[in-house]
């Protein structure tokens, strides 16, 4: 897999990657990420292209997935402690 650019934007970092003649596109925020794989003959083939496909209304929508997957987060964090229900053992 060879990085091909890496995207301006002000709080994730977006790469775009090709392997074989196609491209994934990974987009970080923080801990979480997102992955776009475009296949052959798709309307996304060169790195311009890319740049179309993130329009405003794109990003608002992954934007709007990064929301849910941090909110996921919060609520694996905010499972009870299950060590508490475990015998003490010397």
């Amino acid at each position: 897999m060879k990085i091909l650019a890496n995207l301006d934007h002000p709080a994730w970092k977006i790469t775009v990657f090709e392997m074989n003649a196609r491209l994934s596109v990974k987009i970080e925020n923080g801990i979480t990420e997102q992955w776009y794989k475009f296949r052959d003959g798709s309307a996304v083939s060169t790195v311009s292209e890319v740049q179309v496909w993130l329009d405003v209304s794109r990003k608002r929508k992954i934007q709007e997935i990064f929301g849910l997957m941090a909110e996921n987060l919060r609520l694996d964090r905010s499972k009870p402690d299950d060590s508490a229900d475990l015998p003490f053992i010397v």
